[in-house]
Formats: C-alpha cells, structure tokens, sequence
C-alpha cells in the first residue's frame, strides 16, 4: 500500500511540475515620431485595454557644430499623467558619419547637459519622464566607442537608459558589451535596407528574418523589448528604376484617384507598384513622366505572425515588443490602435463595407467602410454588384469601373440586369459615391459587397 502511495505522489509531483505555465502578457509600448504629442482620451482607452502605458517619443536629434546642438523635436505635449514617457534621442547623417572622430568625453559633457535640461523642462510641463532612449545609427564599427560613450553618460543622467540597435550589430563581437551598458536594448526588426533600385524590392521585414534574428538574441544574458513595424510607405523611382524618395505622406487613396498615375500591378501582397503618365504633383513632391510609385501598405497580417512569434520566445530577457509607431489621425500607411489591438488578440481587422441609396429616378449610392481597416490596394479588390431594373446611365465617381452585363454577357446600361462596381481601395472610413439614373419605374434590387 505504501508503495502504490508513493508512486501516486511521485505522478502528482510529475504532473504538476509539467503543467504548462500561464503565458506572461507582453510589455507593449510604441515610439511617436511627430511635432506634437497627444494622447487623446479615446486612444488612451484602447492603450489600456492593450495594457500599453509607455510612449518612447522622439524628443531632439543631435546635430554637429562648435559642440554637439541639441535640436528640440517636439513643440507641444499633451500626454495623460498614466502614461510614461521615454524621451529619444537620435543623430544628424553628419553626427553619424562624424562619430568615430568625435572626442568622447566632450560629447558626453555636453549631451548630458542638453538631455537634462530638456528633461527639466518637459517634466514642468507635466509629462512623466522615465527614462532616455538613444536611436544612434552609428556604423558597426565603431560599437566599442558607443560603448564607451553609453558607459560615461550613465552617471549623468538619473533616469532608465536604453538604445535601439539595428539587425547587423547582432553579428559584431562588440554588441554583448554594448548592450550591458544599459537598461535594455530593443532590436529594430525591420527596415533593414531601403531598395535602392527598383529591381531590388523587398518587404520592410518579413516573417523568416524576424524569426532568424530572434534565435540569435535567445542566446543574450541581457533585457531586451524588440521592434516591430506598423508602417508603410511609398517608395519613388525614376524612369530608369533609381530611387528618387521615400515618401510616408502619400495617401493610397490620393494615388488610385490621380488622373496621371496607372495601376501597373500588385507583386506581393500589400505591395502596388503606379506609374506616372505625365508630370503631376502628390503632396509636396513633383513627380515625372515615366516614374513609378512603389506603395507597401502596413501589414496586419504580418503584425500577428510577428507576435506569434514573439510570444515563442518571450522569457527572463524578451520583455516585450515597441511598435514603430504611433498613428497619427488622417494617416493611412500606419495602422490604427484599433488594428493593433485586435492583432495582439490574434486576428486581422478588415473593411466593414455598408452600401446605402437614396432617389428615385437619380439613385445616389454610397459605399462606407465603417472600419478602422483600410481595404488592399489592388484593382477590383472592392465589388459592389447589383441587381438592376431600367438602367438608364452609370456616373461611377469614386470607383474605377462601372460594367454593365444582362446575365453573364457584356452589355449596354440599358439592356442590364446586372451591375457590377469596382474599385482599387477603400480607406478607413471612408465613403465611395456613384449615381445611377433610371428609367419610370426602375430600381435597384439588391445589393452585395465584396473585398480582398
């Protein structure tokens, strides 16, 4: 008896050391690269319920003269007392390029002396500043000078250190040193080239290269958050294929619209190469005959895939993830909160498309998206078919194509019983119009939406 006594508490002492343990919550926080800093009530909402309370945002950039001038980033604050805030910090091209020759010890003296002052005056301002963060590009190189500058300017300032790195540090044998010179370090795990030809194009980051950087930063003693983007932007080449810009203030919404540019073609998913066909202007940029525009939407999709990942390898160093970065309103190539948290639950938002008319003899249509989702950009990735009576003419507006069928043939407005829209995109809440004229007695009699 008491044998089998003994072997039962053995299997219960088995069991309950391999029960699985409860998955820890990630720490979450985003960096906020804008002028203005301002945390609305309703995004203060969803960051709680994505239980993110830190902000990292880029408050002065540090630019080379007599001594190192601190360039102040941010001109206003609005940030709720909940939130944390790291101040960043990062380096001109020429203080980048500058860095192996710069004297040490003056650097320091004189960056310590800018930060704290700032510190000062934002704090007064009411933000609660926690810690200083350095996004310093500097070349590989010259790590071991890093280091050595990380180490001295630690005792000046009185608050958590930490530094972003980029993907081919991790290979150096100076980057272990590096890194425990500070509070923790946050790999960016993205944006690792920009493309500089056309013929070169790759995503901002991918699934394989987020993974393979992940089993080398396993094998660290130190803490470390990584970075994961949720932007997009627009990349313009020029006639021969050589980039030109790259451009984070175009609207996808501006290109299907413009009367200059054509739809060429989708390579991948979330990546729409345009072509101009005669000189126009996008925003602040003149754009040539013959140029193309490379647009790669924020990818929500990939955003999961990433945390799946993160997940797998979260322990005593991975703390957490910071998204880069916080979307500002009107933004179409950075992903909405909403899009983020929903991405943290494992799911991908998409368009909530609602068709509502009005009229009689003149139908005025109106295709909303309801979502903080935008649609694909890809053509004929938003349909709306519907059934017909007495069609007389189509003003398709907003959408690219209007045709026309009576069954599954091709055929003129008046002869259809069949109508079907189309368009390139649709943005985050935003409506798409068209108008119909009817015949006495015609009408629509049914509707359905579809999207990519």
């Amino acid at each position: 008896m008491k044998v089998i006594y003994r072997i039962s508490l053995a299997i219960v002492f088995l069991i309950s050391c391999t029960k699985p343990q409860e998955p820890r919550d990630l720490q979450l926080g985003f960096w906020y690269w804008n002028n203005i800093v301002n945390i609305h009530q309703d995004d203060l909402s969803l960051l709680q319920q994505m239980k993110c309370s830190e902000v990292y945002a880029h408050a002065g950039q540090f630019a080379y003269g007599e001594n190192p001038v601190l360039i102040k980033t941010v001109k206003e604050w609005k940030v709720p007392e909940a939130i944390k805030v790291h101040l960043v910090y990062n380096f001109t091209p020429q203080m980048i390029r500058l860095f192996p020759s710069i004297e040490t010890e003056s650097l320091v003296r004189h960056m310590a002396n800018s930060i704290t002052k700032q510190i000062q005056e934002i704090e007064q301002a009411g933000v609660n500043v926690v810690g200083v963060q350095f996004d310093f590009d500097v070349p590989t190189r010259t790590l071991d000078k890093y280091r050595q500058f990380l180490q001295d300017i630690r005792s000046h300032l009185h608050c958590s250190i930490s530094i972003t790195t980029l993907g081919d540090w991790i290979d150096s044998p100076n980057y272990e040193a590096l890194v425990t010179e500070v509070d923790f370090h946050v790999p960016q795990l993205y944006g690792f080239t920009v493309p500089k030809k056309i013929s070169q194009l790759r995503p901002i980051s991918d699934r394989d290269s987020i993974k393979r950087y992940l089993e080398k930063l396993s094998r660290l003693d130190t803490p470390y958050f990584v970075g994961l983007h949720t932007y997009g932007y627009c990349l313009v080449f020029d006639e021969n294929g050589n980039l030109v810009s790259l451009r984070t203030d175009l609207s996808p919404s501006e290109l299907v619209r413009s009367p200059e540019l054509v739809l060429l073609r989708e390579l991948q998913q979330k990546t729409t190469i345009f072509q101009a066909i005669s000189d126009t202007y996008l925003g602040k940029i003149s754009i040539k005959r013959g140029w193309y525009i490379v647009v790669e939407q924020p990818d929500a999709k990939l955003l999961v895939q990433s945390l799946e990942l993160v997940r797998g390898f979260l322990g005593r160093n991975l703390k957490g993830v910071l998204f880069f970065r916080y979307p500002q309103p009107n933004e179409d190539l950075v992903l909405s909160l909403e899009e983020i948290l929903e991405a943290l639950s494992g799911k991908v938002s998409q368009p909530q498309l609602k068709i509502e008319y009005s009229g009689e003899k003149t139908i005025y249509l109106k295709l909303h998206n309801s979502s903080k989702a935008a649609g694909l950009l890809a053509k004929g990735s938003i349909e709306v078919e519907l059934q017909v009576k007495g069609l007389l003419k189509v003003s398709n507006l907003d959408f690219d194509e209007a045709a026309c069928f009576f069954d599954e043939l091709p055929s003129t407005p008046q002869r259809a019983n069949r109508l079907v829209l189309r368009a390139s995109y649709i943005g985050r809440e935003q409506t798409l119009s068209a108008s119909l004229e009817f015949a006495p007695g015609g009408k629509i009699i049914s509707t359905t939406t579809r999207s990519k």
